[in-house]
């Protein structure tokens, strides 16, 4: 078997994890639901990829190698899927950023349509795959040409409609947006000819360099837009881009070393159960996600402490009794102003009865957000106490789960007096350092 399949099997996962942020944050958009199908497409021009490898040989002695057939098909697959994926990023192309999708764009389609039984029954598309001196190459046949003007036809296409649209909108971060898609994409077209002219040309492609490589640019800076220009209104925080890009490369690692592993212990294993076995473990590594996830969480912070509040900047934080009265106010140096905290307690109480009782809540039920422009509030309740934490920014994952972490431990140590509470702030002086100590970026 062939180990240079294995980074196109990584870029396989890789993708896939992208597809999903895409889909996580707005599948009601037009243009979320169409770069998810480009996005898949990728997927399949990388499986084919790595499949054709998979079972070609890596031995220029070879002139003819075991499953030769399924080779050929793999590469015909591969140029379907090239086609699909200029028809859908010409499609992104006419509905980003927030235009609706046109009824008449599905002609954009019927090119790659066309292509589809041409590729797969007649030979004149593609009439070999063989070995070569310095990898492999792909025997073209004379319907190649037609192809080659129609990728030309749709980077155009692409093309025109990035500069119409960057020339036309007046909002600065959508042309940042637009000129880091356009960026990639050219790198992306280039590279692609590149390599269209390597395979075809009988040089061939070296064994060691994966043809997914020339999509690279493209999902890079796409990924680089969504992290710094919140493209497809993605709103990605630094740190959490960095915890899904390590967990996507450890899971792909895990997977494809645990399906190389085996496929050495069994040398004899087919093609049929290679597969199944692949889809055995990328379902055993997907449902080991969150596992993977909490363990590189939990490195990220102990490498990079403050990033975590680089982008979620507190300002306050109120410690509430549930009679009304302010146990804790703590705020940042940064903070100016002065507001009375008795006066912030009693109207957050008042708030939080008038939600419970205008809308029927029951008792677990209550108000847990706030949000005025740039400042957000977010509240969390303990039997005896509540907490309401004023910040700008993103909220992360972990801002509910540290508030909660505060009211466990002030339940667990002040729980009895706070249930009787007389009003008296000696019984509980040491509360307001456990609030400090918890949230240190405000202390």
């Amino acid at each position: 078997m062939n180990p240079y399949a294995v980074p196109g099997l990584i870029y396989v996962i890789i993708y896939l994890c992208l597809m999903l942020v895409v889909l996580k944050f707005n599948t009601k958009r037009d243009t979320n639901r169409v770069f998810a199908v480009f996005i898949l497409t990728v997927v399949m021009w990388s499986i084919s990829e790595a499949m054709r490898k998979l079972v070609v040989p890596p031995s220029i002695g070879y002139e003819t190698f075991w499953y030769h057939d399924y080779a050929v098909l793999f590469a015909k697959t591969m140029s379907i899927s090239a086609g699909f994926m200029l028809a859908t990023f010409y499609h992104f192309s006419t509905v980003f950023p927030k235009r609706r999708m046109k009824t008449g764009i599905i002609i954009a389609y019927i090119p790659a349509l066309i292509y589809v039984p041409i590729i797969l029954f007649l030979d004149e598309f593609i009439r070999d795959v063989k070995p070569t001196h310095e990898g492999y190459g792909i025997v073209y046949g004379s319907l190649i040409g037609p192809a080659i003007a129609l990728m030309i036809i749709y980077s155009i296409l692409i093309s025109y409609n990035l500069l119409k649209l960057y020339t036309e909108t007046k909002s600065l971060l959508q042309r940042s947006q637009i000129k880091t898609i356009s960026i990639g994409a050219f790198l992306t077209m280039l590279m692609g000819i590149i390599t269209v002219s390597m395979i075809s040309s009988g040089i061939g492609i070296p064994f060691w360099m994966p043809e997914s490589t020339f999509l690279l640019p493209l999902l890079i800076f796409v990924s680089y837009a969504v992290i710094k220009y919140q493209l497809l209104d993605v709103e990605m925080l630094i740190r959490n881009s960095v915890i899904s890009f390590v967990t996507a490369f450890l899971m792909a690692g895990l997977g494809v070393s645990i399906v190389w592993g085996a496929a050495f212990l069994f040398l004899s294993v087919n093609l049929g159960v290679f597969a199944v076995l692949t889809l055995f473990v990328m379902t055993v590594v997907i449902f080991g996600y969150n596992l993977i996830k909490e363990s590189v969480t939990s490195v990220v912070e102990l490498l990079f402490p403050g990033l975590k509040w680089r982008e979620c900047k507190l300002e306050e934080a109120f410690l509430v009794n549930t009679s009304g009265v302010v146990l804790v106010h703590t705020k940042t140096r940064e903070k100016t102003g002065v507001i009375d905290s008795d006066i912030v307690g009693g109207m957050l109480t008042a708030i939080q009865d008038f939600v419970k009782d205008s809308f029927r809540a029951e008792d677990r039920e209550t108000l847990r957000t706030l949000s005025v422009g740039k400042t957000k509030m977010i509240i969390e309740h303990s039997p005896n106490t509540y907490m309401a934490v004023v910040f700008t920014g993103y909220e992360t994952e972990e801002l509910r789960s540290d508030i909660k972490s505060i009211l466990k431990k002030t339940e667990k140590t002040y729980g009895k007096i706070l249930k009787d509470w007389d009003g008296d702030k000696e019984k509980v002086r040491n509360i307001e350092s456990m609030v400090n100590n918890l949230f240190p970026a405000m202390a």
